[in-house]
């Protein structure tokens, strides 16, 4: 189901991960995704939903064990599952939230280190990454 399995995310310029290098993965996987395996955007987002729930299963204990109420964990969940009208925003270029973006890469499997940048270099990336 993870078209880009075990993909670390590499840098051709610097030693520096920007947020562009990942979205440059992320659009790449989503991409195959869609376009090669014949899949929608209903389809991700149903799949990441599944992939989200099964990362939580073994919170539920607690709700059982009364430290939190369903409706919290379930909004926690959803607070990490981006819906299919964000996956297509995101595939177009949009920028998106860093939970979702973590939610993308884990998905499909794409590591990923990022620490604090410089936004001019990113916008430099991006650039480089799409032309």
């Amino acid at each position: 189901m993870n078209p880009t399995s075990n993909q670390v995310v590499s840098l051709a310029y610097s030693d520096e991960i920007l947020p562009a290098h990942i979205d440059f993965q992320l659009h790449e996987a989503i991409e195959s995704y869609i376009s090669h395996q014949g899949n929608t955007y209903a389809t991700l987002a149903r799949d990441i939903d599944h992939f989200v729930r099964d990362q939580y299963k073994e919170m539920w204990y607690l709700v059982e064990e009364g430290e939190m109420t369903q409706h919290q964990l379930e909004k926690h969940m959803k607070d990490h599952t981006p819906s299919r009208s964000y996956l297509y925003d995101y595939a177009k270029g949009r920028p998106i939230c860093f939970r979702y973006t973590n939610t993308i890469a884990n998905f499909f499997e794409v590591k990923y280190k990022i620490y604090n940048f410089d936004p001019s270099k990113d916008l430099h990336a991006s650039l480089e990454l799409t032309q």
